[in-house]
C-alpha cells in the first residue's frame, strides 16, 4: 500500500513542479480553514484534494491508487479530511518545498478568490 502511495505522490510532485506552483498554491481552490479545539486547521476533503491533483494534470488514477492515497492521508478523527500542513510535510519529502505552515498573503488571497468564486457560482 504505502509503495502504491508513494509512487502516487511521486506523481503529483512532478506534476506540482511542471505547474510551478507551491502545494498550497495547488490545492488552494478546495482548502477549508475549521476550528478544532482552538486551533485553526486548513483541511482538504478528499474529493477537493481528488480535484487539485485532476487540475495539475494527474488525471489517470487507479482505483487502487486513489484508496491508497486516502488511507495514508485522511484522519478520521477530523471525518476523513487531510490536513494541508501533512500533505506538505509529505511533499517536502518529494523535493517540493512550500512557503510557510500558514501560507503566504497570495496563498490565503487565492483561497479567498476561491471560495468566492465558489459562493458567486451557487446563488
Amino acid at each position: 500500500m504505502l509503495d502504491i502511495a508513494e509512487r502516487c505522490f511521486m506523481r503529483i510532485a512532478e506534476a506540482i513542479l511542471e505547474n510551478g506552483v507551491t502545494v498550497r498554491q495547488a490545492f488552494a481552490p478546495f482548502i477549508i480553514r475549521e476550528d478544532f479545539e482552538g486551533e485553526t486547521l486548513e483541511l482538504l476533503s478528499p474529493i477537493g484534494f481528488l480535484e487539485g491533483v485532476k487540475e495539475l494534470g494527474v488525471t489517470d488514477l487507479e482505483e487502487v491508487e486513489v484508496a491508497c492515497l486516502m488511507r495514508v492521508l485522511t484522519k478520521a478523527d477530523l471525518e476523513n479530511a487531510i490536513l494541508v500542513r501533512e500533505l506538505i510535510v509529505i511533499m517536502d519529502n518529494f523535493g517540493i518545498q512550500d512557503d510557510g505552515e500558514n501560507g503566504g498573503a497570495s496563498e490565503e488571497k487565492a483561497i479567498r478568490e476561491a471560495n468566492n468564486e465558489d459562493d458567486e457560482d451557487g446563488q
